[in-house]
């Protein structure tokens, strides 16, 4: 890529990372406390676990990436076969959403771990540890009461 092209690049990102921090400052006057969302919960993946070759919906772990914004991921539960069956009256999205439903296999992913993903502001990576132990908290004390 010639370097002015990748300038360009540069720039473009920039402007949008500029953007996504403005959008979530602007969260500020939607809370009572008048304070922006300290983090976002998110899928961290469509799927529990990741089996090999088949990762088609990386979607969720670039935003971190993209914004140069932090994350922590945080299991939560795990994939059942009697539970999770394959679901042949789903309808898929798009052709992305169909890969990943045709790439479900009840046996395969059985015990594995799925997911969420807390998502933090730059540098503001204590921050996001002290919300994922409130999460994990949170988390135990509702199985604990179940």
């Amino acid at each position: 890529m010639p370097l002015l092209d990748f300038y360009d690049q540069v720039l473009q990102l920039k402007a949008f990372r500029n953007e996504y921090a403005a959008y979530w400052a602007s969260t500020a006057e939607k809370t009572k406390s008048g304070w922006s969302v300290d983090a976002v919960i998110l899928p961290a993946a469509p799927t529990a676990a990741i089996l090999p070759g088949k990762w088609y919906h990386f979607d969720y772990s670039t935003i971190a990436n993209t914004l140069d914004y932090v994350s922590v991921v945080i299991p939560v539960t795990f994939a059942d076969k009697m539970l999770d069956s394959f679901d042949d009256k789903y309808q898929p999205l798009n052709e992305k959403d169909k890969k990943n439903w045709l790439a479900y296999d009840a046996e395969a992913y059985d015990g594995a771990p799925a997911a969420v993903q807390l998502l933090g502001r730059r540098l503001e990576e204590e921050k996001l540890l002290e919300i994922a132990d409130l999460v994990v908290d949170a988390l135990k004390k509702s199985l604990s009461t179940g």
